[in-house]
């Protein structure tokens, strides 16, 4: 059995590799595979064939009245710890973006707003565990305030374990 390194520790690792849990993370087949929502009528999420990191992305927007725009989608998960990435780029106002995971209560990312420009995209990240296998939500909000904030690439990872050689 080998001992499990620290993630800090080891993603400098040639050996390591990432499993993307999401199902069309970069948006390459439109919103397939996303369920997405606003609170208000003026919350829109649209997708945009350009624009993003590297090809698409989609763009969540809140009007002045304020509420919620939201991407979800649901994995079927084991027990384990786990981290929800995203790459955000802000286009106007002041929006707020966080992530949330819901396996048998809601888990929430503290507020991202302070990690996103508008003048690149930067990867944001939360890390959680998962105390059984179960059906997980995982959502994307971009909410709070007005504004609009492009997302792409996704990703949903089980956070690598290393074994000493």
């Amino acid at each position: 059995m080998g001992q499990e390194i620290p993630y800090e520790e080891a993603k400098g690792c040639k050996s390591m590799s990432i499993i993307n849990i999401l199902r069309n993370p970069g948006f390459t087949n439109n919103l397939d595979d996303w369920h997405t929502y606003g609170w208000y009528t003026g919350n829109t999420i649209t997708w945009c064939s350009s624009g993003g990191v590297a090809g698409p992305c989609v763009e969540l927007a809140v009007p002045a009245e304020k509420g919620q725009s939201i991407i979800e989608q649901t994995v079927q998960l084991d027990a384990g710890t786990y981290t929800a990435k995203i790459h955000a780029k802000r286009i106007s106002g002041y929006a707020d973006i966080w992530m949330q995971v819901y396996a048998g209560g809601w888990k929430y990312s503290p507020s991202m707003k302070s990690l996103i420009t508008d003048t690149q995209y930067n990867e944001i990240s939360f890390e959680f565990t998962i105390p059984a296998t179960s059906q997980v939500v995982v959502r994307y909000i971009v909410g709070s305030a007005e504004g609009v904030i492009r997302v792409n690439s996704l990703v949903f990872e089980i956070r690598p374990i290393f074994s000493e050689l």
